[in-house]
C-alpha cells in the first residue's frame, strides 16, 4: 500500500552568511584611555602632600593644644590664678613687693592694672635698671603692661628662682632620648637618677617653655588668660635685644577692615638704616605659623599668621625691606574711623609656636591662704 504526500510549495532561497566582527580597541583608544588614566592618577598623586601636610597641621595643633592645656593646669596648680601670689618691680630699683599695694592680704578694685604679663623665666634670668615691661621697649606706652613674676609676698618678699621657674615654666613633655645607629633598636630614654641610682622620671630637653598674659582685670571675677607656648626661647635680654620685636599697622592698611584680621601691611615704626645685604627688617620678618600680638591703647588681640608675601630683598636705593603684605586669621579687630586714628602695634615674638586662650575666675583670699 502506497501512500502519497504533497508537499507545498517551497522555494528555498540561498542562505546568507553573516560574518561576526570581532570587537577591539585601537591603539589610538588604548592611548587615550592610558592618557586619561594617567591624569587621574596624577591628580591623586599631587593631593597626597596636601594631604601630609593637613595631617602633620592637626598632630601640630592637638600637640599645641595639650601643651596649652597642661600650662592652665600647671598656672593653677603653682596659684598663678591668686593675685595675691603676684609680684612686680614697679620702681625698676630691683626691689619686688605684692601686687597687693595695700598689704591687707586681698585684693581689692582699683589696685590691679588692667593687663599682666607674667614671665618668671625672663625676670629671673635678667637684671632690669627699670620696672620690666611687655613688650621691652615700645614707641607707643599705652601698650605696655607690667611683667611680673610669682613669689611669696613677705614680707620680706621672695621672687621665684630661676631654677623653680624653669622647673615651673618648662613643660615635661618633650621627652628626651637618643636614636641608636641600630635602626632596629628603639630610642634610648635618659633618666633622671637619686643617690642609690635609681631612676626617678624621664629627663626632658626643655626647649618648650610658657610665659601667662592676663587681661581684663578690671573685673576681679572672671579674666582671659593667654598662655604662650615657646620652643627654644631665648630669655637674655643681653644677648637677644629683639625678643619682642614691634611692627606697626596704619588704619588704612586693614585691607579687609579687620574682619578677621584679614590682609594688612606690617611696617617698621621707624626709619631702617641703609643695607647693601639682601635682608629684610627685623620687624616685619615674620612667616606662616608666627602669631602677631595686635595692640591698640589697652585693646589686645592674638593672630595667627596663615601668609604672607613672597617679596625678598631691599628696595633699589639697597634699603632693607620695612613692610611687608601678610594675612592674620583671628577675631575681629576694630577697626577706627575717626579722623587721624592712632596706630595699631603688631608685638612679634621669635619662638612662638602657639597661644593658648581660656576665661578663668580669679581664686580669692580664703582660709587656706591666709596667714
Amino acid at each position: 500500500m502506497f501512500f502519497k504526500i504533497d508537499f507545498p510549495n517551497i522555494c528555498l532561497q540561498p542562505t546568507r552568511v553573516v560574518k561576526s566582527r570581532r570587537s577591539g580597541l585601537t591603539i589610538l583608544e588604548v592611548l587615550i584611555s592610558i592618557g586619561v588614566a594617567t591624569i587621574g592618577l596624577l591628580g591623586v598623586l599631587s593631593l597626597l602632600p596636601l594631604a601630609g601636610f593637613l595631617a602633620q597641621q592637626g598632630l601640630t595643633e592637638d600637640e599645641q593644644s595639650a601643651l596649652g592645656t597642661a600650662a592652665v593646669d600647671q598656672f593653677k596648680i603653682v596659684g598663678g590664678a591668686n593675685p595675691l601670689n603676684w609680684v612686680h618691680d614697679d620702681n625698676g630699683d630691683g626691689t619686688y613687693e605684692s601686687v597687693d599695694t595695700n598689704d591687707n592680704g586681698e585684693i581689692n578694685a582699683g589696685e590691679l592694672r588692667n593687663n599682666y604679663c607674667i614671665d618668671p623665666r625672663l625676670i629671673a634670668s635678667n637684671t632690669f635698671t627699670s620696672a620690666p615691661k611687655f613688650p621691652l621697649t615700645s614707641p607707643d606706652t599705652t601698650i605696655q603692661m607690667d611683667r611680673i613674676t610669682f613669689g611669696d609676698p613677705g614680707p620680706p618678699v621672695a621672687i621665684m628662682s630661676q631654677e623653680f621657674a624653669d622647673l615651673v615654666c618648662q613643660t615635661s613633655d618633650d621627652l628626651r632620648f637618643d636614636l641608636p645607629q641600630d635602626t632596629t633598636l628603639p630610642p634610648l630614654a635618659h633618666f633622671d637618677f637619686d643617690t642609690a641610682g635609681n631612676a626617678i622620671h624621664r629627663q626632658a630637653t626643655g626647649n618648650v617653655s610658657w610665659m601667662a598674659i592676663v587681661f581684663g582685670l578690671n573685673s576681679l571675677d572672671t579674666v582671659s588668660l593667654s598662655i604662650v607656648v615657646f620652643n627654644q626661647r631665648d630669655v637674655d635680654t643681653a644677648t637677644a635685644p629683639s625678643i619682642e620685636r614691634i611692627a606697626q599697622i596704619d588704619n588704612a592698611d586693614f585691607y579687609g577692615g579687620g574682619i578677621t584680621g584679614g590682609d594688612v601691611r606690617i611696617h617698621t615704626t621707624t626709619v631702617p638704616i641703609v643695607k647693601t645685604e639682601r635682608k629684610r627688617a627685623a620687624e616685619v620678618d615674620v612667616r606662616e605659623s608666627d602669631w602677631l600680638l595686635l595692640a591698640r591703647s589697652g585693646i589686645y588681640a592674638w593672630y595667627r599668621v596663615i601668609a604672607v608675601d613672597s617679596d625678598e630683598g631691599p628696595d633699589a636705593m639697597g634699603d632693607p625691606d620695612d613692610d611687608r603684605d601678610v594675612t592674620l586669621f583671628g577675631p575681629d579687630w576694630p577697626v577706627l574711623t575717626t579722623a587721624s586714628p592712632p596706630p595699631t602695634y603688631a608685638i612679634f615674638i621669635p619662638g612662638v609656636v602657639a597661644v593658648y586662650e581660656k576665661t578663668i575666675r580669679l581664686e580669692s583670699p580664703s582660709i587656706w591662704n591666709s596667714d
